[in-house]
């Protein structure tokens, strides 16, 4: 029996994969960027991984379309070679296997973020058509290093 659909696995399929215009965004800590980039891994190397293993099964991506989409967009095979969607969605025609949830490793954005010395993770998503993601450089103050300097002690 198929179990229902989650929130998340919603959001990914109608939101992004109908769009192209998911931009999951995963923030760590700043010890646990440090401990992966003592470990060698960029954010490049982040986003890759993520692209790799952050997927669904194609008759989930198929059904939850065909269910929650506002236009019908058949197989994951057919909007391939409309163009509407990366060779990687049809790689076979096994209903399991397992798809991306965004178009390309640099849809996941990586964000380092919070107390440095917290342990946690996160990861967002938007649900829905709702545009691309957009920053605003944010100053630190002159005595930022100083700051953190105490914190640490």
């Amino acid at each position: 029996m198929r179990r229902q659909p989650d929130g998340l696995e919603i959001a990914f399929t109608v939101g992004g994969l109908s769009f192209g215009n998911l931009a999951p965004g995963t923030g760590a800590k700043p010890i646990l960027a440090a401990t992966m980039a003592r470990a060698g891994w960029s954010k490049d190397d982040v986003k890759r991984y993520l692209y790799d293993h952050a997927r669904m099964a194609a008759w989930r991506v198929e059904a939850f379309t065909e269910q929650w989409a506002d236009s019908v967009s058949g197989s994951l095979q057919q909007q391939v070679n409309l163009g509407r969607l990366p060779r990687a969605f049809a790689e076979s025609d096994d209903p399991n296997r397992m798809v991306p949830i965004v178009f390309d490793p640099d849809d996941f954005m990586v964000l380092v973020s919070g107390d440095p010395l917290r342990t946690n993770a996160y990861t967002f998503a938007h649900n829905g058509h709702l545009g691309f993601p957009t920053a605003k450089k944010i100053a630190l103050p002159k005595d930022w290093h100083e700051r953190i300097a105490k914190l640490q002690k």
